[in-house]
């Protein structure tokens, strides 16, 4: 089995399409590799394993630090996680999208005005 974790808000601005080369290329920050690593170590003390695997990642992120869901018009949706937390949301992320896309009803306790896709003038 694999346990998969990640540390979010230590990350290093990319300004352009190299940094982003730059950063895939470097492997990641080594002592962030071996914090998590020991993290893990000191809370799951019973947990045997064989090895540690690293691999980098890039996030975007919204104004508002949540997803857009949002359906623009009866034939367009839009579904963008981002902000670091995509994998952990996209089933309900997806859910929340497809039943949206093909009602146009919002399935959800949460506020539909607190998903509404921001667009850049």
């Amino acid at each position: 089995f694999s346990i998969k974790v990640g540390i979010d808000g230590c990350a290093k601005e990319a300004n352009d399409l190299d940094d982003i080369k730059k950063w895939y290329r470097s492997g990641g920050d080594k002592k962030l590799i071996k914090l998590q690593e020991t993290l893990i170590k000191r809370e799951l003390p019973g947990l045997k394993y064989g090895s540690v695997t690293s691999r980098t990642c890039v996030n975007c992120h919204t104004p508002t630090g949540l997803p857009y869901i949002d359906r623009i018009n009866p034939t367009l949706t839009v579904a963008v996680a981002g902000n670091g937390k995509a994998a952990k949301f996209s089933d309900e992320v997806g859910r929340l999208a497809a039943k949206l896309s093909t009602t146009g009803e919002w399935d959800s306790e949460l506020e539909q005005t607190r998903f509404r896709a921001i667009f850049q003038e």
